[in-house]
């Protein structure tokens, strides 16, 4: 028996397809609440290595709420005043700070923390328009250390976290193209059409080999996966659950191997595996 199936995984290998890469069905691990407020959306949430915390802030407006929490999703401080209108934040391993893009012109910075982990004050290290748009969601490429951004032209464009100037494009991703005869065929309506069921704000960095840049595809409640070389679809990695809300423009992100989805309604995050 143990031969037989043996043999039929090699016979499924060689046919191009790994049981690894099956579809994984996500399930919630931990959830966050954010107290009662204004604001109803949220574009990120960071882990701190070193902190062992989460940060978080809803985006839209400097006067929005931030907070801070533990592990298990707990509170350790809440309803901190933003002062900025926050986008993309994420853990820079170089400077070891939570750093922050802001909307449009509003700048990259950084969060100032005391001992123990909760916010003391936030500094802009960048003015201007340091991103490819006014929206744009920022997200740390660990490997190479700079910061990605998907652009309204559907490139992810790489900046510097030294000095907020643009690196050029590291890809384009080419939605739903599994080829690069297939991606060369797509004409700018396929590919406007294909943009309409996925998530156009925020690309998430996985770190995985030849799968390193993640899009979520809210019309089929699936996380795809893209080649940062080629901006190809590797796979489609991940189902989402039926019962976890998920949107068309920001409230996704991914931090400490977890996916996260904010819900609107809900003012919460939920973090799945």
């Amino acid at each position: 028996m143990k031969r037989i199936l043996s043999a039929f995984v090699l016979i499924v290998i060689a046919a191009g397809f790994s049981p690894l890469q099956a579809q994984k069905k996500l399930k919630p691990v931990i959830t966050i609440q954010i107290p009662e407020g204004d604001g109803s959306n949220s574009a990120a949430i960071v882990w701190h290595p070193v902190q062992k915390k989460y940060y978080t802030s809803m985006a839209g407006n400097a006067i929005y709420p931030m907070g801070v929490y533990d592990v298990k999703g707990n509170p350790v401080q809440e309803n901190v005043d933003a002062e900025y209108d926050y986008r993309g934040m994420w853990y820079n391993p170089s400077s070891k700070r939570i750093e922050f893009n802001c909307y449009d012109s509003g700048g990259v910075g950084h969060l100032i923390l005391d001992a123990k982990g909760k916010i003391d004050s936030k500094v802009i290290d960048f003015e201007g328009m340091n991103q490819p748009d006014n929206q744009s969601v920022g997200v740390y490429h660990t490997i190479s250390n700079y910061v990605i951004y998907l652009s309204a032209a559907y490139t992810v464009e790489k900046y510097s976290p030294k000095t907020g100037e643009s690196l050029l494009v590291l890809t384009t991703l080419h939605v739903g193209c599994k080829t690069k005869a297939e991606a060369d065929e797509m004409d700018s309506d396929t590919e406007a059409t294909r943009w309409e069921g996925r998530n156009p704000s925020s690309v998430q960095y996985t770190g995985m080999p030849k799968a390193e840049l993640a899009i979520l595809n809210v019309d089929d409640r699936t996380i795809e996966l893209y080649n940062q070389k080629t901006g190809l679809l590797t796979r489609t990695a991940y189902s989402i659950p039926d019962d976890i809300t998920i949107h068309l423009n920001f409230n996704f992100s991914y931090t400490n191997g977890i996916w996260w989805f904010f819900n609107k309604d809900e003012r919460k995050w939920v973090g799945c595996k």
